[in-house]
């Protein structure tokens, strides 16, 4: 009797001892999923790190432009376009100097003042009032007061353009773009230019100008590629 309640124990301590090994026992590593890359179907340009400033919309290419008196910085929404995507650029002017400035706006209906120009190629600007009127306005910012513009572009030009350029300034619909009197700008480096021009307020009145007119200028550049 006693040889089997000896027995018995013996069978217990074993099957406690295993079960505890078990539990003690590191479970094996799950292995992680893999990481499948995005076939966008055409090779991405690349890009220097200092290029491309993030956060939660994406700035591209941003450009900082100063004289003594303004700031004006310039950036677009994505680092390369296809010919399904309008181009957008953002530019934003900041008064850095101690007087204050003045710059056309134009037309009333104006979303971008005529005092900024920026061209990009050949393709069409779309920024252009879809109203002109004979109001001729003026903005101002006085030191530290800054401001800011979206200007749009279709990766199309006039397939038979002529002296009085497009005819078109409003039109962010892709679109309109598909019919005979428009073909794609080729694909690539898309190079251009800004122009940002003012002047320096005298006293309270916004038409009393002090000289001549003072100027922002330089180059912006984006990519196009097919797709």
């Amino acid at each position: 009797m006693k040889t089997k309640i000896i027995a018995i124990l013996f069978v217990l301590i074993m099957a406690l001892t295993a079960i505890g090994c078990a539990a003690n026992r590191t479970p094996p590593p799950t292995a992680a999923p893999p990481v499948l890359e995005e076939d966008n179907g055409y090779d991405t340009p690349d890009y220097e790190e200092n290029d491309i400033i993030d956060n939660e919309w994406g700035i591209y290419g941003l450009t900082e432009l100063y004289d003594e008196n303004v700031m004006v910085t310039i950036s677009h929404d994505r680092p390369y376009y296809t010919h399904s995507q309008i181009v957008r650029f953002t530019v934003g002017v900041v008064n850095i100097g101690e007087e204050a400035i003045v710059f056309q706006q134009g037309s009333g209906s104006n979303v971008v003042p005529d005092a900024l120009r920026v061209s990009l190629g050949e393709m069409t600007p779309l920024y252009r009032p879809a109203i002109q009127t004979m109001d001729l306005q003026y903005m101002t910012l006085e030191p530290g007061e800054s401001t800011e513009f979206v200007l749009t572009f279709a990766p199309y030009m006039q397939a038979e353009p002529d002296e009085f350029g497009p005819i078109v300034g409003f039109v962010d619909d892709l679109e309109f773009f598909q019919n005979e009197d428009w073909v794609q700008v080729e694909a690539g480096e898309i190079t251009g230019s800004l122009n940002f021009g003012y002047h320096l307020r005298v006293g309270d009145d916004l038409f009393a100008h002090e000289g001549d007119g003072l100027a922002v200028l330089g180059d912006i550049s984006i990519m196009l590629v097919e797709g």
